[in-house]
């Protein structure tokens, strides 16, 4: 007989799930009969057909029995909100950590994927339940009803208390050098359509590798090169210049890598530049955006910025009053 205390259990975050996991998680709800395994197969498509973004959190025993398990659900109105729920864990499997570890996968995956918020609900009178969320920190908060990304709300009952969390943002900070000139020039390399660069020759990539590397080397006072990172991975370049100057220096350039759009990580690199800039003792930030670029236009205003006329070069110039540190 398996000593379960002593059995390894392996967690894993999964938007497509195997061909044989609806079976198990029927099993695992004491439903193994064909209807219930259908039904469970179709509940996943239904929300993916109609827009929905989810992923399952499976905890499976040594002999790939499902022992516990999670839904999340992604926020029509805010992609960065995601809820969990339908949190399991089979019986004789309990006091394990089991939940705390699934909750934790979906957190950690939740933050490499950008998202900001994960709510969950919980009846007011589940104490265990309610002691993990607080665990796990957790904050009660006034109740609101989730929208899913079908459309539909998640209805519950009035004793419901709404718990959330700020996620853990996995980015950081490095400075561009020399050895992550080739780095840089891939970044380029991967929104020319949206920089109005045209062509896309071997050659070119290896003059933007060489430009890279040889404004690193010049170390000039003027300017400075960054590098935002998802733990090791770089997926955006950050450059400032006017930094010889006094009151307004300027956002030379924000390039996230293409995986990466619409996941906070340009967001993340323009208060970086301001928080940077602040504590230089600057005013203010300026960045100039290519006047038909309305998306990034639409960015910067909703980061504050204010836009003004077009410059020499007909690129229309933002700036943003910066408290000083």
């Amino acid at each position: 007989m398996t000593d379960k205390k002593k059995e390894i259990i392996t967690i894993h975050v999964s938007r497509y799930l195997t061909n044989e996991h609806p079976a198990k998680i029927a099993a695992f709800w004491g439903h193994p009969e064909p209807a219930y395994v259908n039904r469970f197969r179709e509940m996943i498509t239904d929300e993916m057909q109609y827009g929905g973004e989810t992923f399952e959190v499976i905890a499976e025993n040594g002999s790939g029995q499902v022992v516990g398990m999670i839904h999340c659900i992604r926020s029509q109105p805010d992609p960065r909100l995601w809820y969990y729920g339908d949190l399991s864990v089979r019986h004789d499997y309990r006091r394990r950590g089991i939940a705390t570890n699934m909750i934790r996968a979906a957190m950690r995956h939740l933050s490499e994927i950008g998202a900001k918020t994960i709510r969950c609900y919980v009846d007011d009178d589940n104490e265990a339940s309610l002691a993990l969320q607080r665990s796990l920190g957790f904050t009660e908060k006034p109740y609101e009803t989730f929208i899913c990304g079908s459309g539909t709300d998640l209805v519950h009952a009035d004793n419901t208390l709404m718990f959330e969390r700020q996620l853990d943002s996995l980015l950081t900070v490095i400075p561009a050098t020399e050895d992550k000139a080739s780095t840089c020039a891939c970044l380029l390399e991967q929104n020319r359509d949206a920089l109005y660069i045209k062509s896309d020759s071997a050659a070119d990539w290896r003059k933007l590798r060489n430009d890279f590397q040889k404004r690193f080397a010049a170390n000039d006072p003027d300017e400075a090169f960054f590098l935002i990172c998802m733990g090791a991975m770089p997926v955006a370049y950050l450059a400032l210049k006017g930094l010889a100057g006094n009151n307004t220096a300027e956002i030379g350039a924000v390039i996230v890598s293409a995986a990466y759009h619409r996941q906070g990580v340009g967001t993340f690199a323009v208060k970086y530049a301001e928080a940077y800039l602040a504590r230089r003792g600057f005013s203010s930030v300026c960045i100039r955006v290519i006047s038909d670029n309305e998306p990034a236009r639409c960015f910067f205003r909703k980061l504050g910025y204010s836009e003004s006329s077009d410059d020499n070069a007909g690129k229309r110039i933002f700036t943003k009053e910066l408290t000083i540190a």
